[in-house]
């Protein structure tokens, strides 16, 4: 049987990957982000280098801070994926996505209908790629992070490798 390793070798080893986590949000500041604060923490656990950015729900800002972040090897955002008039992060960046990862947001759904049922279907949670660096959008209440980093842990290396080609 050929291994998984044979077949996708990773390029990138165990050394820690350099991910940004731009905070989404008109309320939040640098010293009050509880949602970026746990996608740090999570990333810092598994031995990961963080650069945090805080920008409005404004299109521009949003687009500013994640192509900026294009030189590491992942981004993740936190908030403003919801469906108040506000909540653009979605619109702005998957028009931007070279490749989206439709698999994130059914993995997503999937687990957030285990834990708070129907309400799942508010949520807009999408990845993709730009530029060979995966994005990853998510929800800003620290329960969806919580869902969405269980995702992502698992699976950043892994989508980092085969992103970067």
């Amino acid at each position: 049987m050929i291994s998984d390793e044979a077949v996708h070798p990773h390029k990138r080893g165990e050394e820690p990957l350099a991910v940004s986590v731009v905070t989404v949000s008109d309320s939040r500041d640098p010293r009050d982000d509880p949602s970026g604060d746990l996608v740090e923490e999570g990333l810092c656990e598994d031995g990961h280098r963080v650069e945090r950015v805080l920008v409005r729900d404004d299109s521009g800002e949003i687009e500013g801070a994640v192509r900026s972040s294009l030189d590491m090897d992942a981004v993740i955002t936190t908030g403003g994926t919801g469906v108040a008039p506000r909540d653009v992060t979605v619109e702005t960046l998957r028009p931007i996505f070279d490749k989206e990862l439709t698999g994130f947001s059914a993995v997503f759904a999937l687990k957030s209908y285990r834990v708070v049922g129907t309400r799942a279907v508010l949520s807009r949670t999408t990845a993709g790629v730009i530029d060979g660096v995966p994005v990853f959008c998510l929800p800003g209440s620290t329960g969806a992070v919580e869902t969405g980093m269980s995702i992502i842990r698992e699976e950043l290396r892994h989508v980092v490798n085969h992103a970067e080609g």
